[in-house]
Order: C-alpha cells, then structure tokens, then sequence
C-alpha cells in the first residue's frame, strides 16, 4: 500500500466515523420518542387582542349587536305591552326595561360565573398583579365590549324614562360604561372583567323581579302565589346583593389596589391614565355598591319585623 493509498483510506474511517457520530444512538432515539408520546400538549399561544378606542367601540359589530338587538327587545315588549293589558301598561317603558334587561343579565352572570370559577386559563391569568392588570383575555375582552354595549343601552334608556331617570342609576351606568373603555383601552384590567363585568350580575337578576313587583304591586297583591314569588326574590336579591358587591366586590377592589401599588412600585405601571381613571371609577362604584347595600338591609330589617310599609319608595 503506497503512502497516499494509506492516506485516503484513513480520511474515509475518519469520515464515516464523524457520521456515525452525528446520528442518534438506539436509546437515545427510543428516549426521544418516549418523551415526545409522553410530554404535556403544548401550551396555547398567549391571547392577543387589540386595543379599542371609542370610536372602535361605537363601529365595534359586537358592541352594535348587542345595543341594536336590546332596542330591539326594549321597543318589542313596549308595543305588546300597549296592546296587552296588564298591570305593567300603566309604565311600558320602565316595565320594557326590566324585562329586556334580564336577557344581558344572564348572558353577563353566565359567562363572568364560568370564567371567574371555572376557567382554568382565565384563573392563570391572576397568578401575580402583573397578569391581574396587564394580561389578555380573548373571552373577558368579548365580555368588557358586551358591558360596553349593554351600558350604553341603560344610559340612553334611563335618560328616555322618566321613572328610570335617577342621579345615582346615571351616574353608574356612566362610570360602568367609562372604566369598559378605559379597559378596552389598553387593553387593561381583563382578569377582573370576569369579576366585574360578570359575575356580580348574578344579583342583578332576582332585582328584575324585585322592581317589577314594586313598581307593578298588582302584579303580586290579591295573591298568595305571587306574594310568596315577591316575598323570595326580595330575599334572593338582598342576600346575593350584600354577598356579591358588599363583601366580595370590595374585596376585589382591594387586590386591585394592591396591584397597583406593587406594579408602582416595582416601576412597571403601564397606562397612567387608564389606571387613575380605575381608581376613580371602582371608588363611585364601590360608593353606590356600600350605599345601596345600606337600603337593602333597612329594608331586609323591615321585611323580618313584618313590616312592608314603603316599599314602593324602595331603590
């Protein structure tokens, strides 16, 4: 064998040997495939949602959905109730309300309900103050525009009828619709929408009742099915009233703060002004929340002695 025979055969040893190298050995493959059968799925993608300003909420085909389809409903039970006599054609406009308002009632407890308790990736959301303030949420930003909608449905309907048209029932439908845009805004604040924007509606719904009973006392005088009907929402409201938005709502108002301060000081508070706003807006709301919370146990003390004077002045 000359020199350069030696040579050559030596580079292809060295090359086949190099290549043998490069490829994975019999365990370490069967590893592979065990640990790719075995691993966890893949983690979905992080949410992306844009951010909206007013003039996107008020061409927003959501947002106009849900306005349109309440005017709807409110303008519907309005004509049925002047062609039907009923205890409820002496206000159509403020009886209209209360049975619209029931429909957004549901969707918003439904879905708040299902997101705050029972989403596994809505609760990771809230694992720090950084994901409860700055996080996405494809499910509560649909939410926080369907609260954008449905206030100003109440805003413009309060402002309408005259026995809806109270200073307290304005200014919280303003401050609700406000902090739906500073939220949308960012957006900021989707964790606590499922909170906010959701769940405490579950005590909006027995309140249906509750005023149509009182504005409409014929609807429930003369009869003991519909006194016992009154008689158990005015209690079902009181109770889920002062647990949802007396005890709880505070609570979450709290924690809400306290993310604020630790973002603050930790030098990562993004959205200035959406923030302060928050502020703002969650103390009027937390205000009427204590305030109305006040009249309903006067009035549950009233209910307990026997007592149901007054009750047609009731809020």
């Amino acid at each position: 064998m000359t020199l350069q025979e030696f040579s050559d055969l030596e580079q292809r040893v060295f090359a086949r040997a190099s290549a043998r190298a490069a490829q994975p050995a019999p365990l370490s493959s069967l590893g592979h495939y065990k640990m790719a059968w075995g691993k966890p799925p893949p983690q979905p993608a992080a949410a992306v949602v844009p951010s909206m300003s007013l003039s996107d909420l008020l061409s927003d085909e959501w947002v106009l959905q849900w306005v349109g389809g309440l005017f709807v409903l409110q303008f519907g039970w309005m004509a049925l109730l002047y062609v039907v006599p009923s205890p409820m054609s002496s206000d159509v406009g403020m009886a209209a309300h209360q049975l619209t308002a029931a429909v957004p009632f549901a969707y918003a407890a439904y879905h708040g309900t299902r997101l705050w308790y029972f989403d596994e990736q809505h609760a990771a959301l809230g694992a720090d103050a950084r994901g409860r303030l700055y996080a996405a949420s494809e499910d509560a930003f649909s939410l926080a525009r369907f609260m954008f909608g449905m206030q100003v449905f109440d805003l413009l309907v309060t402002l309408i009828v005259p026995s809806l048209r109270k200073a307290e029932h304005l200014v919280h439908h303003g401050m609700t619709l406000l902090t739906a845009l500073c939220g949308l805004s960012g957006p900021f604040l989707m964790y606590q929408a499922a909170f906010f924007f959701g769940f405490v509606e579950v005590s909006s719904l027995p309140l249906v009742f509750v005023d149509l009973f009182r504005q409409f006392p014929r609807l429930h005088e003369g009869s003991p099915a519909g006194h016992s009907v009154n008689e158990m929402v005015r209690v079902a409201f009181a109770l889920s009233f002062l647990l949802i938005r007396c005890v709880l709502w505070p609570l979450a108002v709290l924690q809400l703060l306290r993310d604020l301060y630790a973002v603050w000081a930790a030098g990562e508070l993004e959205g200035q002004l959406q923030m302060a706003t928050f502020c703002v807006t969650c103390s009027v709301l937390t205000f009427l929340q204590l305030y109305w919370g006040g009249k309903i146990v006067r009035a549950l003390l009233k209910m307990l002695a026997g007592d149901s004077s007054g009750r047609e002045k009731e809020a």
